[in-house]
């Protein structure tokens, strides 16, 4: 079993009378659908149907936990505060609380649940004790690459993302029938009418130590996402650009976002002049 300290993630609790129905118009899923032992996974927006943040959301005894991004932490509570107006909500956050990911079930913590967004994520488990735990990120990103799941900060592009553009509506972060949500009539009309231009797609390139320097395959193996952005070209045009990714055995494989207006199964998609395979 592999368990690794998501030390990227930090933990938010909101409680109060209120807690529930504040949350409910700010983003994409239902968490009144929310069960005992269940994770949900879910998006806020901006008023323009953007991408700011992702949660993985779970409850106790009606306090809501929210497990983001910790070098977001602080703007998403400021942004919390500027909507709670009068709601009786109270929102802090809990250092003492560590994120961890378990490619198999996690029986010795009471707050083990299964990833929402596949079932080949494994779990993620919320635990007040330091447990034995790797510090190496390259395990879990791997499995959440090869499986096309785009994640928040890695991924995406604050403000400007659309979050249909990279699947989110497969990894179970938007509830199409719950009521008014910031940013739900843009998501709402691109999921209904089908206008998504871009597609995001796993990106295979081998031989990476040729096409990178030492310094840059030293930075790819410390941070996945010193790549993020670089283009990917059609006939010297560029049409899409690699996220996140990481190297296995001398195979970069990556996350990468691609307009989809023409079939490129059979094209020749390059990255600094080196052949990439999609798929």
């Amino acid at each position: 079993m592999s368990l690794i300290l998501l030390k990227d993630r930090q933990v938010i609790t909101l409680s109060g009378k209120d807690n529930f129905q504040f949350l409910q118009g700010l983003l994409t899923n239902d968490i009144y659908q929310i069960k005992d032992y269940q994770l949900q996974y879910s998006v806020m927006l901006n008023a323009r149907g953007r991408f700011l943040y992702d949660f993985f959301i779970f409850l106790q005894d009606d306090k809501i936990f929210i497990d983001c991004c910790s070098k977001h932490c602080d703007d998403i509570i400021a942004k919390f505060n500027i909507y709670k107006l009068r709601s009786e909500v109270e929102i802090k956050i809990d250092n003492a609380i560590k994120v961890y990911f378990s490619d198999k079930i996690y029986s010795s913590s009471n707050c083990s649940f299964k990833d929402p967004r596949s079932q080949n994520m494994g779990y993620r488990i919320y635990n007040k004790e330091i447990l034995d735990a790797s510090n190496d990120l390259s395990q879990y990103h791997k499995i959440r690459i090869i499986n096309k799941i785009a994640e928040g900060s890695w991924d995406l592009t604050f403000e400007k993302s659309l979050i249909l553009e990279f699947a989110f509506d497969k990894l179970n972060a938007i509830n199409f029938d719950k009521g008014c949500y910031m940013g739900q009539e843009l998501t709402a009309r691109t999921y209904h009418v089908g206008e998504i231009r871009k597609k995001i797609f796993i990106a295979n390139i081998s031989n990476i130590s040729q096409i990178l320097s030492s310094n840059e395959l030293q930075n790819l193996s410390q941070n996945a996402d010193f790549i993020k952005n670089h283009q990917i070209l059609y006939n010297n045009i560029e049409i899409g650009i690699i996220l996140s990714a990481i190297i296995d055995n001398n195979n970069l494989i990556a996350l990468a976002l691609i307009k989809c207006s023409e079939d490129l199964s059979d094209k020749d998609l390059k990255f600094r002049d080196h052949l990439i395979k999609i798929n």
